[in-house]
């Protein structure tokens, strides 16, 4: 499967995506939600929240589930609460797909994601204040090099604030 991933991807122009490795995400999980459990994928759950905070992979996590996935609903979510006091940068959104409450859901999640995208913007200025250029020297530097679907090397985890580090020459970042 990931060789018929990595094939398809590598043709649409992303060489350097690879799927996560589902046992890592299940080791880092493991302390706060025993793997032998049986019945869903609860523990994957907080296992992906977990690596997505400490890699910097994204500025935030939505579950999207079905009503009454015990594992996940009753479960993954009680740990959540102890994995977002651990880490408070992690943004973590519960949905669950009963059709109640539209109107809550979609107030929750317009919350989260604008935090979200408040992160993103200040990691994106501060992306851009470290390299000492301007937005219009980083606009003229992306023109000459745009492909459409380029995916800057993973340093932080906005894409813009990504692509400024690759075009300024920074690999290594330093919160």
């Amino acid at each position: 499967m990931r060789a018929i991933f990595g094939v398809y991807a590598h043709a649409i122009g992303l060489a350097g995506y690879h799927l996560p490795d589902m046992d890592q995400v299940a080791t880092i999980s493991h302390q706060y939600y025993d793997n032998h459990l049986r019945g869903g994928e609860g523990h994957m759950e907080v296992g992906k929240l977990i690596q997505t905070v400490k890699h910097r992979k994204a500025h935030m996590v939505i579950s999207i589930k079905p009503f009454g996935c015990m594992p996940s609903s009753g479960v993954s979510d009680g740990v959540q609460s102890l994995i977002t006091a651990r880490y408070p940068e992690a943004i973590f959104a519960a949905i669950e797909t009963t059709g109640d409450g539209e109107v809550n859901v979609q107030s929750r999640i317009q919350m989260d994601l604008f935090k979200a995208r408040k992160r993103a913007e200040a990691e994106f200025h501060s992306a851009v204040s470290r390299t000492g250029l301007t937005v219009a020297a980083l606009e003229s530097k992306l023109r000459r090099k745009a492909r459409a679907l380029h995916h800057p090397p993973h340093i932080v985890a906005g894409t813009a604030a990504n692509q400024v580090l690759e075009l300024a020459g920074i690999v290594e970042w330093t919160a």
